[in-house]
């Protein structure tokens, strides 16, 4: 239960804070507004009254304040975003169209933002029924220190009686061990047709491919495929949108080493909530049926075949001009056709995100960073490994990311990623730290 308390705390916390936020946003009174107006010289003071305007429902004021945080820092894409979603609530077509082409692409954008300035660009031009194609190809090369996730030590159960396991040095595993390099490819495009109306919804067809190949561990080049089917509608309107509900159906494809790993098909939703100016909510529901399929290499993997549950809240907090909080919590029940296959997950991970005047060019940086934390607990023992003991894992990640804009639409990245993965069964437990160094075209 302690464990529970402390996980529902670390979660929900930025959570119970985004909420607040908006709510004592939503209860500012006149006065405030007449108080944050007198010392707008600073954008941090001027940002605080676009937040409070925004919630008593005067854009106007809203619109003039994030024009002055612009006027003190012109390179913030966020605020942009807000100003191109702002103009078009009062009919300002043409400054919404300005500011909107101008943030749709920016690196620290998130991906619920540039969905939402697209449906508001469509709107803004006029083009409610056409059709419109958007995505992203990213590519790169990445370093790990241990990409299979080998182990230090392995134990071995035998099957005699009540022998005690026997644990192999790293020296005896026949698990490749050591650090590898890869060149990573990835890309998603998204086609949207408008459904006609004013309300801005949308018919939506998006894939997501991505291809590693590995120098030396080839058994473990990856080959991924989804896509997903479904309708977007807009809550609100086009032009003063409060959220999205976006139901879907779903396939995806997963080889390793060129041998098919599994395929499932499936269908979930994904539902996000404005609740203020600066602060969203996204919840998304999914459920698979996946089929694994036995290759040489991996001669038992079809006892992993069964239903898969997800699930998953984010909250996204832009507190400062600059700076926002994102907390995740999300969730997974497998269950599976072989019992020592099934098991339950539950994550947590919490992150900031800030925007910086960059040392060269004009175009601003974007540096992220967060913690992450996973626990894993298996229904029943896996009797080749262990006959007593219920494999459970407690995983922790640590990651440093950099964009580095050229562009409009083209963008440096590097990212750092250091994981721990404790097990109670050596077999699966193993450290790793994976650099990767590439760049992103969106369009």
């Amino acid at each position: 239960m302690r464990f529970w308390a402390v996980t529902a705390q670390f979660i929900f916390a930025p959570l119970a804070i985004i909420a607040s936020s908006s709510v004592s946003a939503q209860e500012a009174p006149q006065a405030d507004l007449e108080q944050l107006s007198r010392n707008l010289e600073d954008a941090e003071t001027s940002f605080q009254y676009a937040r409070a305007a925004a919630a008593a429902g005067d854009t106007k004021a809203a619109i003039a304040a994030l024009e002055r945080v612009l006027q003190i820092n012109p390179d913030l894409a966020n605020i942009k975003l807000e100003l191109g979603l702002l103009y078009l609530r009062v009919g300002q077509a043409d400054l919404a169209r300005s500011y909107l082409e101008a943030a749709v692409n920016a690196p620290d954008a998130p991906p619920d933002a540039r969905i939402r300035a697209r449906q508001a660009l469509r709107t803004a031009e006029g083009n409610l029924s056409t059709l419109r194609l958007a995505g992203f190809l990213s590519s790169g090369v990445q370093y790990q220190s241990n990409p299979n996730g080998s182990p230090d030590f392995v134990s071995v159960q035998p099957q005699l009686g009540n022998v005690s396991p026997i644990i192999l040095s790293g020296d005896d595993l026949t698990i490749p061990r050591g650090g590898d390099f890869s060149f990573n490819l990835s890309g998603n495009l998204e086609a949207a047709v408008g459904l006609g109306g004013q309300a801005g919804h949308e018919l939506v067809l998006d894939g997501y491919a991505s291809q590693n190949w590995y120098r030396d561990e080839t058994d473990i080049d990856l080959t991924y495929l989804q896509g997903r089917f479904g309708p977007r509608f807009n809550l609100g309107g086009a032009t003063s949108s409060t959220g999205l509900v976006r139901p879907y159906v779903l396939g995806t494809l997963l080889s390793l080493g060129g041998d098919r790993y599994y395929g499932s098909v499936g269908g979930g939703a994904d539902l996000l909530f404005r609740t203020g100016l600066t602060t969203s909510v996204a919840i998304e529901g999914r459920y698979e049926d996946r089929t694994y399929r036995n290759s040489t290499l991996r001669g038992a993997a079809s006892d992993q075949s069964g239903d898969y549950w997800t699930g998953q809240v984010q909250g996204t907090w832009q507190f400062q001009p600059r700076t926002r909080l994102i907390g995740n919590v999300n969730g997974q029940i497998v269950d599976a056709d072989r019992a020592y296959q099934s098991r339950k997950s539950g994550a947590a991970q919490i992150g900031l995100g800030h925007v910086f005047a960059p040392p060269v060019g004009t175009l601003a940086w974007y540096l992220s960073g967060s913690f992450g934390y996973r626990y894993t607990r298996y229904e029943e023992p896996d009797t080749l490994v262990d006959r007593d003991t219920r494999r459970q894992e407690d995983r922790f990640d640590v990651a440093l990311a950099l964009s580095i804009p050229l562009n409009a639409s083209l963008a440096l990245d590097a990212r750092f990623q250091h994981t721990w993965n404790r097990a109670n069964l050596p077999n699966y437990d193993y450290n790793n730290v994976s650099g990767l160094f590439g760049v992103t075209a969106r369009f």
